[in-house]
């Protein structure tokens, strides 16, 4: 009779250890999703350079007289711009990169 208590006692206890086990493997997952949030950009916006062709107008150099200052300072300011659009695209990469945590 004692032996029967005591493997039915164990039995149970079988069986509560096997139904926490297995409820372990039921534990509901929480589905994870990402939102984009809106991260104002920090980086300055570069100073545009003042422009040779520009100063040519301002000081109202009549067409014709001065062709030869006119294409150096459009020379000039096809290397000024690059340079500006250089500076401008690099702000724009730091704007856009993705954040790290």
């Amino acid at each position: 009779m004692k032996a029967k208590i005591i493997n039915a006692g164990m039995f149970l206890l079988i069986l509560i250890l096997i139904g926490m086990l297995s409820a372990c493997g039921m534990v509901s997952q929480v589905p994870v999703g990402k939102v984009a949030v809106a991260v104002p950009c920090k980086e300055q916006e570069p100073e545009r350079p003042n422009m040779p062709t520009e100063a040519l107008k301002a000081r109202g150099c009549p067409s014709g007289e001065c062709v030869d200052e006119l294409l150096q300072a459009s020379i000039a300011e096809n290397l000024r711009r690059e340079g500006f659009e250089g500076r401008l695209v690099t702000a724009l990469r730091a704007c856009i990169a993705p954040i790290t945590p």
